[in-house]
């Protein structure tokens, strides 16, 4: 595969590359496909973005239409294009912040993952230890989340959130921002030191010091003897 490296500050004028690698200041105008892209220094792509293997160790900023086969980012990540980000596999170590909805296969975060505006998520499986923030919906078929989660509204078939402190927990609630989820909704749900107002399930487990407001479940229930649940209805 032949491996074009940028070493200083330069502008792409392709479109198609096969291997990219950069390691000083690029932009582009115009779309970027590549097959394997790694960045080290800084690249901002003002046109669409296709790429199926990105390590990002340094700073992208992607302004238009993204898709993603295998984004492996350890640095930062900023995509401020309207419509969907696509993506197969995102493992995220650094710092991902996008402004549009994202479309996964498999969502991987021990970093900061964030969706400002109204984007949401839609999954097939999301592991997290490290922080997820979305304004609007996370749906997914499995949600493993061992750091922080935030959403309008969590779908899941089977959830799992054992919530701690992380950085970004700890600077929204410093800002008065409630980091209490509204809506859990699943068909097995096991949750751990988290606070929600409503959560509707078939299996339904609230461990040590989670605070619910109301519960509705059709098959069983278990509350752990620390917990505080205010309201609970059979369905």
């Amino acid at each position: 595969m032949e491996q074009i490296v940028v070493k200083g500050n330069e502008k792409l004028t392709k479109i198609q590359y096969e291997g990219l690698t950069i390691n000083g200041y690029t932009e582009t105008e115009n779309a970027l496909e590549a097959v394997s892209l790694i960045v080290n220094g800084f690249l901002k792509c003002q046109n669409r973005f296709s790429c199926k293997d990105f390590l990002c160790k340094g700073t992208t900023r992607l302004m238009d239409d993204v898709s993603i086969e295998n984004l492996q980012c350890k640095g930062a990540l900023f995509s401020s294009g309207a419509k969907e980000v696509k993506a197969g596999r995102i493992t995220c170590q650094g710092a991902v912040k996008l402004s549009s909805d994202l479309v996964i296969d498999t969502l991987d975060v021990t970093g900061s993952f964030s969706i400002r505006n109204e984007g949401c998520i839609k999954a097939r499986a999301i592991n997290a230890e490290g922080s997820v923030a979305v304004n609007n919906t996370i749906e997914a078929e499995t949600i493993n989340s061992f750091g922080f989660i935030y959403a309008d509204t969590i779908i899941a078939k089977s959830i799992y959130i054992r919530s701690k402190k992380t950085p970004v927990s700890k600077a929204l609630k410093s800002e008065g921002v409630d980091t209490t989820i509204p809506t859990i909704i699943g068909d097995e749900i096991e949750l751990v030191n988290v606070r929600v107002h409503e959560v509707k399930g078939k299996y339904i487990k609230i461990g040590p010091n989670c605070k619910i407001d109301k519960i509705e479940y059709s098959r069983n229930l278990a509350i752990d003897e620390s917990a505080k649940v205010e309201e609970i209805i059979k369905i």
